[in-house]
């Protein structure tokens, strides 16, 4: 039995190379269940998997995000295979940023307590205030 080579996969660079290059023949965004993936066929006629920067296939919630991506890719023609979109899935979760939430917590917190820090005045070079 014969193992399955992996599909190639394209970050957002390698992905905007190709399309620049003439290397893609078409896009297309699958739904399976609640997502959208983005894949893109070469001239060779090999499916190609866009990814993230860890190497993971990028998801979308909808697709008019995986639309938006292909236009900023430089891709302005696109399929769309749906088959395995179940409308009725409950939707992904969004990941979250807990250091980014400390620090919109923190700034919220002052501001509430109306005591914004600010820089103090440092004399401009010319001595002047």
């Amino acid at each position: 039995m014969t193992k399955a080579m992996p599909r190639p996969r394209y970050d957002a660079k390698q992905a905007r190379t190709a399309i620049q290059s003439g290397g893609i023949a078409t896009a297309v965004i699958r739904a399976e269940e609640a997502l959208w993936f983005v894949e893109f066929v070469t001239r060779e006629a090999d499916v190609v998997d866009l990814v993230t920067a860890r190497n993971e296939r990028r998801s979308f919630r909808n697709a008019h995000l995986a639309l938006k991506v292909l236009r900023e890719l430089g891709i302005t023609l696109a399929q769309v295979q749906m088959e395995n979109w179940n409308q009725d899935a409950e939707p992904e979760k969004l990941w979250s940023r807990p250091d980014m939430v400390r620090v919109l917590k923190a700034g919220s917190e002052v501001e509430s307590r109306g005591k914004v820090e600010t820089a103090p005045d440092k004399p401009s070079r010319s001595g002047k205030k």
